[in-house]
């Protein structure tokens, strides 16, 4: 084995091109500031995707906010309208209790069962 590599050639089969090391260290360091450059750039954009995704989050949160807020108004809001209504027939059945009783009161029992005799339902 060994006297198959005395055989070949001590040339190297790779040659660099004419005047690659003039001005390497200047393209290198070109090269690695445009590097550091795109690594702040990329660092500088997650932090503004991460300062979106919140602002997204905390506009998302202040309309849910918005949209519960308005409905307990609306909720309230028609509660405080039944209400009213349902005191409005309160009052008003007690009214007509109190003109019933009224007549009652002027009236004898014998007096509005004749009267009520007298109606014709029917009709």
């Amino acid at each position: 084995m060994g006297t198959e590599f005395e055989n070949i050639d001590r040339k190297l089969p790779f040659e660099t091109p004419d005047g690659y090391f003039e001005g390497f260290e200047e393209r290198m360091m070109s090269r690695i500031h445009d590097e550091e450059v795109s690594v702040e750039l990329n660092h500088i954009e997650q932090l503004n995707s991460h300062r979106h995704r919140i602002i997204r989050l905390a506009v998302s949160g202040v309309a849910v906010a918005a949209l519960l807020v308005i409905g307990i108004y609306t909720v309230i809001g028609y509660q405080n309208n039944v209400n009213e209504q349902a005191e409005q027939i309160i009052a008003a059945t007690a009214e007509e209790e109190a003109y019933y009783d009224e007549v009652n009161d002027a009236l004898g029992t014998r007096e509005i069962e004749e009267a009520l005799a007298q109606l014709n339902f029917n009709e």
